[in-house]
């Protein structure tokens, strides 16, 4: 399965479940279909401190919700 499939079997699984997409190729088509059903979407490299700040900030998100 691709990571679109992957994040839909995850939603389908959890629908609490932070999900962050991570990629390190240009995959433009893929971000969009999952773009309402992520939390976060990342470009690799990822500096390991923005990965932290995403995951902080997508559990705040979720907490207020």
């Amino acid at each position: 399965m691709d990571g679109a499939e992957l994040i839909d079997e995850v939603r389908r699984l959890d629908r609490t479940a932070v999900v962050i997409a991570v990629s390190g190729y240009d995959v433009d088509e893929m971000f969009r279909r999952v773009a309402g059903h992520v939390d976060t979407i990342m470009r690799k490299p990822i500096d390991p401190t923005e990965l932290i700040q995403a995951i902080a900030g997508a559990r705040l998100r979720r907490a207020g919700a």
